[in-house]
């Protein structure tokens, strides 16, 4: 182990070595992008909300060639939209710029987690953490789609490290307390999943409230309060109310039978494999805080931040259809912390039962070289991403949408994804089954009368026998799509 730790002394062995991962995420990061992995309704939600910001300056989704509603549906914030926007006032309006601004966050995020563990826990440390986070498919299956995941975790990592540096400076300013404000505000902002940060973080300041400066503290709610202001004016209008807001992104589903949906949630985690491993790496994690507390070391507040942040996901997450992206966020972290927290349990169960400190910590490197393995069989094999690798579907929608006259009007029947696509981002009317309310209703009355040129929808949502498409007769199967003409 030490002839390993010298070898990486060196400057150059350094350098190749992060340079290798690297090149490896961003292979994975841009490798047929505008098709793995295929495109789908919440990446036409934020994409449309991205051209909207670039055509009329509203974030929002629009429902008919004269009005885009507001964007108070859409689950991702200003903080990674308006950049987004910008990437694509640059190259366009397409699937293409949307997925090279997801990018850009991509690779913003693995420096972030590099430059983060490196400060933590050194060089070795960090280039552990950055294998293990780079070779977990569902970064790609997640950041490679324009969603508001990676973004988030971008700005929850700044949020991190500005509470680690406010800890760990003794001469911290009011700016710096601000900075971390400004941060969290830019998460929650970002994706309301993250919206638990807020009650983690007071939770956490309060019981280490003689650490933090209680003026400082006031700077950050300004700095947090800036951010969140910024949110409410450009996602929200005034037709929008806070409580109305709350209860969407509290319970978008509406689901029924909530002691059955969450008995099912907990049996996932440990019948499924995602959940499961949530489960495995947040046991490791308290742990590892057991074995600090015991060898009496600080357990620094920004990691306790987190990790009550983890849990209550993991308490969210019950009551939820049991989608594996609402753990993805806090899984992640989960990953962050790993290797220091396998390094830590190897030191404490050595000097806790006289075991061998080489042979601790050759177990531990084992363990995450396997797990490292298992993410990239996954990743190539197994994982939705590997699945999609030969997908056509963007090019299929793009070619037929091409064919079409330029000038037709379109009606996108709950299927925003489609719009991602169409000559015109303003010329189409818009409908959108959603759970917590349909959006664009009144598009079904120019439906019925048949007032758009072309209809395109999901295979599964046509139906010939159904009034609202009486007045097409055409019926033109592309893909998995359904475009109809009269």
């Amino acid at each position: 182990m030490e002839s390993i730790k010298n070898m990486f002394e060196n400057r150059y062995v350094r350098v190749g070595s992060i340079a290798v991962v690297f090149l490896f995420f961003l292979f994975e990061s841009t490798h047929h992008l505008t098709e793995n992995p295929p495109t789908w309704m919440d990446e036409g939600w934020y994409g449309q909300a991205a051209f909207n910001i670039v055509d009329v300056g509203q974030l929002g989704v629009r429902t008919s060639p004269d009005l885009v509603t507001s964007g108070s549906r859409i689950t991702g914030g200003y903080p990674y939209l308006y950049p987004a926007a910008v990437v694509v006032k640059i190259l366009g309006k397409n699937l293409l710029s949307l997925r090279v601004a997801a990018v850009l966050f991509l690779v913003a995020f693995f420096w972030t987690v590099f430059f983060f563990s490196y400060q933590l826990a050194g060089f070795l440390s960090a280039l552990a953490t950055v294998v293990v986070v780079s070779s977990f498919p569902s970064i790609f299956g997640n950041g490679k789609n324009f969603l508001a995941e990676i973004p988030g975790l971008f700005y929850l990592l700044l949020f991190l490290y500005a509470v680690y540096r406010l800890e760990t400076r003794n001469t911290s300013t009011h700016r710096h307390y601000v900075l971390a404000g400004v941060a969290l505000g830019l998460a929650v902002a970002t994706k309301p999943i993250l919206l638990p940060l807020i009650p983690a973080t007071l939770l956490i300041f309060f019981l280490r409230r003689k650490t933090f400066s209680k003026q400082g503290m006031l700077y950050a709610l300004i700095g947090f309060g800036i951010a969140f202001l910024l949110w409410a004016v450009t996602q929200f209008n005034q037709t929008d109310t806070f409580s109305g807001v709350m209860q969407y992104y509290i319970n978008p589903y509406s689901l029924g039978d909530l002691p059955l949906i969450i008995v099912q949630n907990v049996r996932r985690f440990v019948t499924e494999y995602t959940p499961a491993y949530y489960m495995g790496t947040l046991i490791i994690w308290c742990a590892a805080i057991v074995t600090r507390y015991y060898a009496k070391k600080h357990i620094r507040s920004f990691e306790l931040i987190a990790l009550v942040y983890s849990i209550l996901i993991f308490l969210a997450y019950l009551r939820t259809p049991g989608w594996y992206r609402y753990l993805f966020i806090a899984l992640v972290l989960h990953l962050f912390f790993l290797p220091v927290n396998l390094t830590d349990i190897a030191q404490f169960i050595s000097q806790k039962f006289e075991f061998s400190k080489s042979l601790a910590r050759l177990i531990a490197v084992i363990l995450l070289f396997g797990l490292v393995a298992i993410n990239i069989k996954l990743l190539w094999r197994g994982s939705f991403v590997a699945l999609s690798y030969n997908s056509h579907k963007s090019e299929l929608l793009e070619n037929y949408i091409a064919s079409i006259p330029k000038k037709s009007l379109f009606l996108i029947y709950n299927a925003p994804e489609i719009a991602l696509f169409l000559p015109d981002s303003r010329n189409y009317y818009q409908y959108i089954h959603n759970d917590g309310g349909d959006i664009g209703s009144d598009s079904l009355l120019a439906l019925k009368e048949g007032t758009p040129d072309i209809v395109a929808m999901h295979q599964e949502s046509y139906s010939s026998t159904s009034p609202l498409f009486g007045k097409y007769s055409h019926v033109q199967l592309v893909g998995s799509y359904v475009f109809l003409k009269k």
